[in-house]
């Protein structure tokens, strides 16, 4: 156990190219929503893992599976975007971090959001996509988190703790994002434009300390 931060932000990491769809649509959209209506954007994650994660039960919300839930992590520069990082590796997708694009949430914000819309959410304490991790849908257990793996810089020890996620059922409204962030002034330009078509777009700033 160890005592959550005060202001705890929600990661979803994304290519910048999918963002003209997430802006048309008005948010992101689980992987379970977007294979039921043909959706294909350009995927930066495992294939496999992702299978699996549509059969994968949260444990807090009976009859629901994490793929049927939008995933954020609790912190920038995941395990997930070094093994983008690295491109030696067995992922499809080959084009590394520069495209990469962090949306960034106050959790607060988006639970008063559920809460108010009926919107399942819930929490994990290590990465979703494992058999091994536990679920909770209480702000009172964000104590379970291991919030040091999670802010960690060296993880090798602690690589699935540090991979806690934060799922909402199905949809996430773009609206709720106050923030995004690019490793590169070029690719805001390019988020910039696409969320250029919002009335209140987040703010895009180049965060190199958040990419490897």
């Amino acid at each position: 156990m160890s005592t959550p931060p005060d202001q705890i932000w929600l990661y979803h990491i994304t290519h910048v190219d999918n963002l003209a769809a997430i802006v048309q649509a008005g948010g992101l959209r689980s992987d379970a929503q977007m294979r039921q209506g043909h959706v294909t954007p350009k995927i930066i994650g495992y294939d496999h893992i992702k299978d699996r994660r549509l059969g994968l039960p949260v444990g807090c919300h009976a009859g629901t599976t994490v793929g049927e839930y939008v995933p954020f992590y609790f912190c920038p520069r995941s395990a997930m975007l070094y093994v983008i990082s690295k491109g030696n590796n067995d992922l499809t997708y080959k084009e590394g971090q520069e495209s990469i694009v962090h949306l960034v949430a106050n959790m607060y914000d988006v639970v008063d959001w559920a809460v108010k819309q009926q919107v399942r959410w819930a929490f994990s304490t290590s990465n979703a996509g494992s058999k091994l991790a536990d679920f909770f849908n209480d702000l009172g257990e964000l104590k379970e988190i291991n919030w040091d793996a999670v802010n960690a810089h060296q993880w090798r020890e602690c690589r699935e703790e540090k991979q806690a996620e934060f799922l909402v059922q199905q949809t996430f409204p773009l609206a709720l994002f106050r923030y995004a962030a690019t490793m590169s002034d070029n690719i805001r330009c390019k988020a910039n434009q696409f969320f250029s078509q919002m009335d209140n777009p987040p703010i895009v700033t180049v965060q190199r300390d958040w990419y490897y």
